[in-house]
């Protein structure tokens, strides 16, 4: 069963005085299956917050439809059971701070006319309903991020959208969060359409990947696996520099590379490859070197590779 229907979506905004309108999604069509996770990926800048905000009806197209389970989402006569079907979450969302949590979720569930006990269990799961009567201005982070996908649960969705839902939080939280996703069985059976700029998010969420290119064209739409499958390296050489090296230095070394201030990224495509680059690393680079380690190709470094290369 096709849970999301994308058809030739397009989504502009205003180019500015006597400019024409700036395309940010191009007839972008795609299909997703009842149960698939599904991440929403590609360089910054190729409108994938767009993308995720306009099938979440949050934009409204320029052209193209938008069907959850099969209704039209601005069709008006079938928005609202179509909009009844999914919850969006994104850190934007923010919550009046001298509330109690018990006040913000009998507020959420009367909106979403749902009982508040719905989302109790979840709240007891994640250590929230210790603080039923807490005003939420002594909430962390971590906690309102929890909360926002208590909300979410609390409308009972078939589908989830999730835009960066860990964004800004620390290891200890953003793993806090992720792992509650994981152990729920709720979130098992839901279908799910997320964008998040972390690679580690998504390798453990999701299962099936959107590559949007720039110009927001679909680049392809597949599995985890066989995305890491059509990188052409198979490892990486991760050099910890001690001291500085020229660029023109580092390039010497090996191609590709990646930089990222004082670590040096080279990409192996077999073993004989990953020595060769090794002993380059100690004849050219030397007494700078701290010291480097390898490692097979992973998620994030796909993502490394797109966002630089396009």
């Amino acid at each position: 069963m096709l849970a999301v229907e994308v058809e030739n979506v397009v989504k502009q905004f205003p180019g500015g005085w006597r400019k024409p309108p700036v395309r940010i999604i191009d007839d972008v069509s795609f299909t997703v299956e009842k149960g698939q996770h599904v991440a929403i990926i590609g360089p910054n800048g190729c409108g994938k917050t767009t993308l995720l905000r306009t099938i979440a009806t949050i934009y409204r197209p320029d052209a193209g439809k938008v069907r959850i389970f099969g209704q039209d989402v601005f069709n008006w006569r079938q928005s609202e059971r179509s909009r009844r079907a999914f919850a969006f979450i994104s850190p934007a969302l923010n919550f009046q701070a001298k509330l109690t949590l018990r006040q913000t979720i009998e507020f959420f569930a009367t909106v979403l006319q749902k009982p508040p006990a719905t989302v109790i269990p979840f709240l007891k799961r994640t250590g929230l309903y210790a603080m039923w009567d807490r005003r939420l201005e002594g909430f962390s982070e971590g906690q309102k991020a929890m909360l926002r996908l208590a909300i979410a649960f609390l409308k009972q969705p078939r589908v989830l959208f999730l835009d960066e839902v860990v964004a800004n939080l620390d290891l200890a939280r953003r793993e806090k969060v992720i792992g509650m996703l994981e152990e729920l069985e709720a979130f098992q059976d839901l279908t799910l359409l997320m964008v998040d700029h972390d690679p580690y998010v998504v390798d453990r969420l999701c299962d099936r990947i959107l590559v949007l290119q720039k110009g927001g064209r679909i680049h392809r739409f597949t599995s985890v696996r066989e995305l890491m499958d059509e990188v052409p390296y198979r490892f990486t050489v991760e050099v910890n520099l001690k001291r500085d090296v020229e660029d023109a230095l580092a390039a010497k070394v090996a191609q590709p590379l990646r930089r990222y201030e004082m670590t040096l990224r080279y990409f192996a495509a077999d073993e004989q490859a990953v020595h060769r680059i090794s002993r380059r690393v100690l004849k050219l680079l030397g007494e700078r070197v701290q010291d480097y380690v390898t490692a097979p190709v992973s998620l994030k470094d796909v993502y490394y590779l797109m966002r630089e290369d396009g």
